[in-house]
């Protein structure tokens, strides 16, 4: 049955407030290129019809605050901006202002043809509220009138000073964000059902926490991009008093009372079209994410008498502009379901290559079983992909979607129309469906084989990571080998290493590559305590959780072997870990857990004599019949837990063919999770990892060698050799 144009607009600012309301409590139902494509649909449906309805989400800024916030209304409303991805629009808009008649006679400044441009952040607005010189209130946007106040939150968001030199009224609005890497972190330490899809989604729910001790553990970053109002007495209710007329001005006298301020510059209209596309082309080398660029003009006094929509304050005050999605046509041709370390089954789309934003795409994410139903996802299915902020590859579009799904219902051909597998791939157990909570509130496709080799897999590569042991050149493909060979069974297999000659005869390796292995490992055996406790895997706890513990326990002075003493002890005896501040219930019930499996008794409070006397085993490896220590137990007696720094490693940086050496990187990266892993590497190895080409520079790290970009150009003209992530794999021997 065909919809009317009404029941179309319903249907729309139904969906689309269900979206709006999901992505202000954290999680993600519907895709920004989805959200925008619908919006659009009803913006050209109240204009044919003349008629918009109630709650409709063009007549208002956001959504309504969280319930379990204190509300505020704001003195000052928040409106959402206008915007297009039409440059040709954008631009001319700007145009037909600056060379306005009005504009020139009144406005015959410096500053009377210039547009500040800006990132357009992609995190969550916040409003703050200053009065004699200290933060009053910090509130998000919520609905643009009233927002939520998140007051016990804001001294541990970065870049939102307590307290200022100016001691007026002051109302200031900014971005609060979350890095890549941060989020990253963030959601490696979390079991898949509570991991977000990106880092907006995450930077909304965090300064959004109840608990400020969980605010703490995460790292968010505020940025100010407008001077709402300053008052420089109660008498002086004028909002704009002794401002000055110039934008750019005003930002600048923000950075100078110590606020973090969005990065800007000022160019003239004609140069408008050359900066939004070289800002553009700096997206994928910024580490925090933006969905566009914002432009205002200079001249406030000219902007501050043109008049808004009701919803959006006038363009010239401030507009976006979207990245225009770069889409590709590619057809479905699998959806692969790998298995994590928890037992998800996490779904992979494979499709025909397309080239987007310079690269080839073929994979992307689908999240999980909702996902895929949500977007009707048949195999053989036209789809569009987009990248995401142009980083992200993802299936935004079904051209071939046939049905709409409820969210709530599992449909009867679930498996035979959707290729949900009936077996693990990797176990061949049968597979179970089951709605998480969490923050996925999702149907997910899980192994309930507890002895899954996919969960052991991805355990000993958790153990592995930089972040964990740091076994470094144990790649997942290396350990599937060596599982694959009966090399590897446990943790404490990596430390063996030195009695399986095998490994030197093996496709792909020889007597160096096992030598390096033995080398790596033998490293490892020197952790830290946070290092060691994240590689086990423990629910929950992850390397910021255990570096909580380790400053607990550290407080008394005790060196690195003794806090994890302590900490064994504590476990052992069951105490009530919650108390500890950071801690809470449900991380103290998972090391309880933990602690049933892994812990009887052997280590802790006793001397490593005793240890072996009473498990009966001697101090080499434990071949002794009635060795009844446990994994853990094992392990922990062939580690040296050192104080929680990462340990310099001067002979391995001394030996390294890198070491003294500066390299800068730019662009992205293939072989490692983002950037700061690959200058981690470079620091572990004696090298610097420097931010601009220079004179100094011994290296350029650059994928794509050819690139005409200034990081490369720079190189050329000093004469910087330019590699890629494998010419330097090869030149630390890694490759």
């Amino acid at each position: 049955m065909n919809m009317t144009e009404k029941e179309r607009m319903l249907d729309l600012i139904t969906r689309l407030n269900a979206a709006s309301a999901a992505y202000y409590n954290g999680e993600e139902i519907m895709s920004n290129f989805e959200y925008d494509k619908l919006y659009d649909e009803l913006v050209a449906l109240e204009g044919v019809t003349g008629e918009s309805l109630p709650d409709s989400p063009t007549q208002r800024a956001g959504a309504e605050a969280v319930d379990e916030l204190p509300k505020f209304r704001h003195e000052y409303v928040a409106l959402s901006l206008a915007k297009t991805k039409d440059v040709d629009e954008y631009i001319g808009r700007f145009r037909e202002h600056v060379y306005s008649a009005r504009h020139e006679e009144i406005h015959n400044r410096k500053h009377n043809n210039k547009v500040a441009v800006m990132w357009k952040c992609d995190g969550s607005t916040v409003q703050l509220y200053y009065n004699g010189g200290r933060l009053e209130h910090a509130v998000t946007r919520g609905n643009g009138e009233v927002g939520s106040v998140i007051d016990h939150n804001a001294p541990y968001i970065k870049g939102i000073p307590m307290t200022i030199d100016f001691r007026g009224k002051l109302v200031v609005r900014g971005e609060a964000l979350m890095t890549y890497t941060e989020f990253e972190r963030i959601n490696s330490e979390l079991l898949p059902e509570e991991q977000y899809k990106n880092p907006r989604n995450l930077a909304n729910a965090t300064i959004s926490l109840l608990d400020s001790r969980e605010m703490r553990q995460r790292e968010i970053c505020f940025y100010a991009f407008d001077l709402v109002a300053k008052e420089d007495s109660a008498e002086d209710r004028e909002p704009f008093t002794d401002l000055g007329d110039d934008f750019m001005e005003r930002l600048n006298w923000l950075a100078a009372q110590g606020f973090n301020v969005v990065e800007r510059t000022e160019v003239s209209v004609e140069e408008l079209k050359e900066t939004l596309d070289a800002w553009g082309k700096r997206v994928p080398e910024i580490d925090f994410p933006v969905d566009g660029l914002v432009c205002t003009m200079c001249d406030c006094a000219y902007s501050r008498d043109l008049p808004g929509t009701g919803h959006n304050p006038h363009i010239m005050k401030g507009m976006a502009l979207k990245w225009q999605d770069e889409t590709a046509e590619t057809r479905l041709r699998d959806i692969k379901w790998q298995a994590t370390r928890t037992g998800l089954l996490a779904p992979v789309a494979e499709f025909d290559s397309v080239e987007l934003e310079g690269t080839t795409v073929n994979r992307a994410t689908l999240h999980n079983l909702s996902y895929i139903l949500s977007m009707d996802l048949k195999l053989g299915d036209t789809v569009q992909i987009a990248k995401m902020n142009k980083i992200i590859p993802a299936v935004v579009q079904n051209d071939s979607k046939e049905r709409e799904w409820d969210g709530a219902e599992l449909p009867e051909d679930l498996r035979a129309r959707y290729a949900v597998p009936d077996i693990c791939p990797v176990c061949g157990s049968k597979t179970e469906l089951e709605f998480t909570g969490g923050n996925t509130r999702s149907f997910v496709v899980k192994c309930p084989n507890p002895e899954c080799a996919a969960k052991r897999i991805r355990s000993l590569v958790h153990f592995c990571e930089r972040d964990c042991m740091n076994i470094i050149g144990m790649s997942e493909a290396t350990i599937e080998k060596f599982v694959d060979e009966g090399i590897i069974h446990d943790y404490t297999d990596f430390f063996k290493l030195d009695t399986h000659p095998e490994i030197a005869e093996m496709d792909g390796f020889g007597e160096k590559s096992w030598q390096k292995f033995v080398n790596a490992a033998e490293n490892a055996k020197k952790c830290t305590f946070s290092g060691l406790f994240n590689a086990l895997g423990i629910a929950n706890l992850g390397k910021g959780q255990a570096r909580l513990l380790y400053n607990y326990y550290a407080q008394s002075g005790a060196p690195g072997e003794c806090v994890s003493r302590l900490f064994l002890a504590d476990v052992t005896a069951g105490r009530d870990l919650s108390e500890i501040e950071g801690i809470g219930p449900v991380m103290d019930q998972a090391i309880r857990e933990w602690a049933a499996e892994n812990l009887s008794g052997v280590i802790t409070g006793q001397s490593e004599t005793t240890q072996r006397e009473d498990s009966g085993t001697a101090a080499g490896p434990d071949t002794a019949e009635g060795d009844r220590r446990t994994e853990f137990e094992k392990l922990y007696e062939m580690v040296e837990i050192t104080d929680d720094v990462i340990p310099e490693r001067a002979a391995e940086s001394a030996a390294s063919a890198i070491a003294g050496k500066t390299f800068v990187i730019t662009g992205a990266v293939a072989h490692f999770k983002n950037r700061d892993e690959l200058k981690e590497k470079i620091e572990a190895l004696g090298g610097k990892a420097a931010g601009s080409v220079s004179s100094k520079t011994d290296y350029l790290i650059n994928n794509d060698v050819t690139s005409t970009s200034g990081k490369n150009k720079k190189a050329k003209e000093l004469n910087v050799p330019i590699i890629s992530e494998e010419d330097f794999l090869r030149l630390i021997g890694e490759m």
